[in-house]
């Protein structure tokens, strides 16, 4: 009874919405990595603004202690001139200060002098009382800081230069009396252009915020008080469709100068066309992918099927053929061992017709010839088909060279041959004795094929390490190298006529190579064509596999 299958279009459906389902997790990955980045690095951005903010703060702070410093080196307070030449060799060690505006006012809030980096009472303010032109003075506060002397920093203001100011004062005291206070102030836009870049700017928005509540910018701050400045700035945050809720926040502090400094994407987030046609065109991939994978799946099943069928049916014409092998090779041994048997009678008698002596001979000797061949035969058919039993035995190498070679006498007197047997009396292999007579008598038998009359076979065995070699070595004729490349290969007829036009199949050999594998031994040769040929076998001395 047949397996049930599944429908191939059930299974494209499965991998469908399998794949719609990967598809949109891995979409939803995507999405929430990006976010997760972008929100990273908004907050690295806003963290080395407010870094850039405080490090201006600080270095204007150190450029006022100096001027500080110098005013309190003199008896009386310098003159402008004087303070404006300091003041301009200083700035060129801060690269975060390029201009500067100083004014000294009296106990009474009246501007005594005023000088920036490049002019002496630029807006002609000497003899103003600054409660004029600023309405939320607080005098109170700066009487306090002339009594003591310390620093104060103001909130941030539009001042009259056109700038956003970030002012520092410092009362002034000669001798104990306290003479007025002394207002340094620098351009916030020198500061705040550091956290500008091209790559910065183009990705991202800035807002400044007041204590107070009070936007600004770098040429502005938004405060309902005069602004003197009429340019504007380009990215003031205003300027962007950005809501507030897209900004995060940090403090840059100053004295008592709190400065909130957010930071936000000019865009929100978009997913890139890229990523969107990547996934599609894997899902697209996906599904090709699937559907030639079920069609090659049910395609290689189908093979499969028929190759199955095919094997069946190979298997069982192979099996009919090493029957009849078998078979035949039976049915023939027994009249040929007749015949044999009948040479032998024939050559024990005194024939004077010296013609009937060489047929006798002939016939004798092709018939053994045969009957080697058929038994080669016979075994292995047995050992394709899997009938020929391995019982394997503890056996005297000698004396198992000895039986092996007597089947071979005739034909070594036959070609007048000399066999010489040097195999060491103490050596015992495991063997199945059926086996390995077969391989030995082979091996001489191909010795004697290929000898020309009155030369030497010898058969030694020596013990090598884990292993015991056997070898036959001849003088006959010898092998090329291309002909021992295809020696054992059942694919190439490699047997040829021996000395005396005896034939061969090369079977012989290969019956060797199969006993030998099942032994866990190996067979090889070496020869060089016309100056004999020696066959190897080793054999291991543990137990070999049964």
């Amino acid at each position: 009874m047949s397996k049930p299958t599944i429908s191939p279009y059930i299974l494209f459906l499965v991998i469908l919405l399998f794949g719609g389902a990967l598809l949109g997790y891995i979409d939803y990955l995507i999405k929430q990595n990006a976010i997760k980045e972008r929100a990273t690095r908004l907050a690295t951005v806003n963290r080395a603004a407010r870094q850039e903010i405080e490090l201006g703060f600080n270095n204007f702070a150190s450029f006022v202690s100096g001027v500080k410093a110098k005013i309190d080196e003199h008896d009386s307070i310098p003159s402008p001139q004087e303070l404006q030449t300091y003041m301009v060799s200083q700035v060129g060690n801060l690269n975060s200060i390029d201009k500067f505006a100083v004014s000294f006012l009296n106990q009474d809030h009246i501007f005594q002098f005023t000088f920036t980096e490049k002019a002496i009472d630029p807006f002609d303010l000497r003899g103003v009382d600054v409660r004029k032109i600023r309405p939320n003075y607080n005098a109170r506060k700066m009487d306090s800081l002339m009594a003591t002397g310390e620093f104060f920093s103001r909130y941030l203001i539009n001042i009259v230069e056109g700038w956003v100011a970030l002012p520092i004062d410092f009362g002034v005291v000669k001798n104990g009396k306290p003479l007025g206070y002394m207002a340094v102030l620098t351009d916030f836009k020198s500061i705040a252009n550091k956290i500008y870049n091209p790559e910065v700017e183009k990705e991202f928005v800035f807002r400044f915020v007041t204590r107070g509540g009070y936007d600004l910018d770098r040429e502005r701050v938004y405060d309902d008080i005069s602004i003197f400045n009429p340019n504007t700035d380009k990215e003031f945050y205003k300027n962007y469709n950005v809501p507030l809720s897209d900004y995060i926040y940090s403090n840059a502090s100053f004295y008592n100068i709190d400065l909130k400094i957010g930071t936000a994407y000019k865009e929100p987030y978009k997913r890139s066309w890229y990523v969107s046609l990547m996934l599609l065109g894997w899902y697209a991939t996906l599904l090709i992918f699937g559907f030639l994978s079920i069609r090659q799946g049910f395609a290689a099943k189908r093979y499969a099927t028929k190759v199955r069928e095919q094997k069946e049916n190979l298997s069982r014409v192979m099996a009919s053929k090493n029957k009849l092998f078998s078979i035949v090779a039976h049915d023939l041994r027994s009249p040929l061992a007749s015949i044999i048997g009948l040479t032998d009678l024939l050559k024990e008698e005194d024939f004077r017709d010296q013609e009937i002596k060489e047929v006798v001979n002939e016939l004798d000797h092709s018939s053994r010839n045969t009957l080697a061949l058929l038994d080669n035969l016979l075994k292995w058919s047995r050992v394709q088909t899997g009938d020929l039993t391995f019982e394997p035995r503890m056996t005297n190498l000698k004396k198992l060279v000895a039986d092996s070679t007597k089947v071979s006498e005739g034909a070594i007197q036959a070609k007048d041959l000399e066999l010489v047997v040097d195999v060491p009396s103490h050596i015992n292999v495991e063997v199945d004795e059926n086996m390995m007579s077969t391989v030995i008598r082979n091996l001489i038998n191909n010795a004697i094929k290929f000898s020309s009359k009155g030369k030497k076979i010898i058969v030694s065995a020596s013990e090598v390490e884990e292993k015991v070699i056997v070898s036959v070595e001849d003088q006959g004729t010898g092998m090329s190298a291309e002909d021992k490349e295809t020696l054992f290969d059942i694919q190439v007829r490699t047997s040829k006529m021996g000395t005396e036009g005896e034939p061969g199949t090369g079977l012989g050999l290969l019956l060797c190579k199969e006993f030998m594998e099942t032994h866990n031994g190996e067979i090889w040769m070496k020869s060089t064509l016309g100056e004999g040929a020696t066959l190897y076998f080793s054999l291991p001395k543990r137990k070999p596999n049964s």
